[in-house]
C-alpha cells in the first residue's frame, strides 16, 4: 500500500510537477537539456500552464526564476496574456503573487502588453537561454501557430484539434482545454472551417475535427526534416498542474494532518479533475469503492498512475 500522508502526496505531486515542468522547459531551452532529462515531451507545450506551474515552484529549484526571466524576455510576446489570466484562477494563489515578477521582466524585454503593477526586480542570473528562440520539433507546436498566425483564439483551437489528429471535439470541450470562452471559441471555429483548416462534423453537439491526415502532413511542412514526425498530443497541461500542484500545497495544511479531513480533500479534488482522467484515457479509482480513509491509499495510486502517463506520453529523445 502506498504511503499516503499530507506530506507523503505532496512530495509525490511535487516531484511530478518539477519534471514535466524542467522536461518542458528543456525544449524551449536547448541549454538545460542533461543527463537528468532524458525525454523530451511528446505532447503540445502549453507556454502559460508552464509559467504559472514554475512560478509556484521557483522556491524548490532557484534555477526556475532564471528561465522564467529568460522566457518572459525571448518568448513572452508568444503567450496571451488574457489566456494566462483566465488560468491563473485555478492555480495556488501563489501563481497569481509572483506574475507581476514575470510581467515585469516581460515588460523589460519591449513587450507592453504586460502590465506589472507591484513587483520588484528580483535579481537574476542572465545568459541561462538561447539569445535568440528556436521553436524546433513537434511539442512546439502551439507556440508556431501563434508565432505564424498571432496570439488569438483562432491558433490555439487549430493546435488543439490538430493534436486531436482528426477526432472531433465540442465547442466545451475545445473552450475547456484552451482556456477561451465558448463563445470566442465558436467563432473562431466558425473561421477556421470557412479558411479550409478544420471541418465541421455533423453530430450533436456540433464537434469541429482536423481532417485526417492534414495534421501529420501539417507537421511534415513544419519539421520538413523529420518525415516520421509523430503528432504531439494535447495534455490538458493547465489541468495537469493545477491538480498536482493543488496536492503539492497539502504539505503546509495543518488541518491535513487529519485522516479523515485529508481523505475527504482528495475526493473533492478527484471530483474537480475527474473529467481529465477520462480524457486522457486513464482507469484510476473511483471513489465510491473506498470509503472513509480507505480512500487515501487509493488516491496515492491515482498520482502514481498520473505520474506514468506523463512519463509514457513523452518520447525518448
Amino acid at each position: 500500500m502506498s504511503e499516503a500522508s499530507s506530506a507523503a502526496l505532496a512530495s509525490r505531486a511535487r516531484e511530478t510537477a518539477l519534471e514535466s515542468v524542467w522536461a518542458q522547459w528543456s525544449v524551449l531551452n536547448p541549454m538545460l537539456l542533461r543527463d537528468s532529462t532524458p525525454r523530451a515531451p511528446a505532447s503540445v507545450v502549453d507556454p502559460e500552464a508552464l509559467v504559472l506551474a514554475s512560478l509556484c515552484l521557483w522556491e524548490e529549484e532557484r534555477r526556475l526564476v532564471d528561465v522564467l526571466a529568460w522566457w518572459a524576455a525571448r518568448g513572452a510576446m508568444l503567450m496571451s496574456t488574457r489566456r494566462i489570466d483566465t488560468l491563473r484562477a485555478s492555480f495556488p494563489a501563489t501563481a497569481a503573487e509572483r506574475l507581476d515578477h514575470f510581467a515585469l521582466w516581460a515588460r523589460q524585454g519591449g513587450d507592453t502588453r504586460w502590465k506589472p503593477h507591484t513587483a520588484d526586480d528580483l535579481p537574476v542570473r542572465t545568459g541561462k537561454g538561447p539569445s535568440e528562440l528556436r521553436l524546433d520539433g513537434p511539442a512546439t507546436l502551439l507556440l508556431r501557430l501563434r508565432a505564424g498566425f498571432g496570439v488569438s483564439a483562432k491558433s490555439d483551437v487549430l493546435a488543439f484539434l490538430l493534436a486531436l489528429d482528426a477526432e472531433p471535439a465540442a465547442p466545451r470541450e475545445i473552450a475547456r482545454a484552451v482556456g477561451y470562452a465558448d463563445k470566442n471559441v465558436r467563432v473562431a471555429a466558425r473561421d477556421l472551417v470557412l479558411a479550409g483548416f478544420i471541418e465541421e462534423r455533423d453530430s450533436y453537439p456540433v464537434g469541429y475535427a482536423s481532417r485526417p491526415g492534414v495534421a501529420r502532413e501539417f507537421l511534415r511542412l513544419l519539421s520538413w526534416n523529420e518525415p516520421d514526425t509523430a503528432v504531439p498530443a494535447w495534455n490538458h497541461w493547465a489541468a495537469v498542474y493545477a491538480l498536482l500542484l493543488a496536492v503539492a500545497s497539502w504539505s503546509e495544511a495543518d488541518e491535513l494532518s487529519n485522516a479523515y479531513v485529508l481523505s475527504s480533500r482528495a475526493r473533492d479534488l478527484f471530483d474537480e479533475y475527474r473529467w481529465l482522467f477520462r480524457s486522457a484515457g486513464l482507469r484510476v479509482p473511483d471513489p465510491k469503492r473506498y470509503p472513509g480513509e480507505q480512500y487515501l491509499a487509493a488516491f496515492s495510486d491515482t498520482l502514481d498512475i498520473l505520474s506514468a502517463w506523463l512519463k509514457d506520453t513523452e518520447a525518448q529523445s
